[in-house]
């Protein structure tokens, strides 16, 4: 996820209520290389978090807990919880993968 203190708490709401609802949706199936794009954390697994991506329906990618913070990270539920909304980086895009790297 993009750690970015102007994202957080109430800036954050208004941020993806703007991108979601007032923006006009995009004609693509896939998300670009290097899109920023608003997910939500599905589930967690020891080294990485699956998210769903809410502007793109059915589209799934992962975050490695590599790409969690800056610093080492223990445990990525220290970082990441379910349902949680993040904004994160597409990384790369490869139509015949189920998950789409992100970071």
């Amino acid at each position: 996820p993009v750690a970015h203190d102007e994202f957080t708490g109430k800036n954050l709401f208004i941020f993806i209520f703007f991108y979601l609802f007032l923006m006009p949706r995009k004609p693509y199936e896939f998300p670009e290389k290097g899109e920023l794009v608003i997910c939500r954390i599905k589930e967690i697994n020891p080294h990485s978090a699956i998210a769903e991506l809410l502007e793109y329906p059915g589209k799934e990618g992962m975050i490695h807990i590599s790409e969690v913070a800056r610093k080492w990270v223990r445990d990525i539920r220290n970082f990441v919880k379910p349902n949680q909304i993040v904004v994160a980086l597409v990384l790369s895009v490869d139509e015949k993968r189920i998950l789409f790297p992100l970071a």
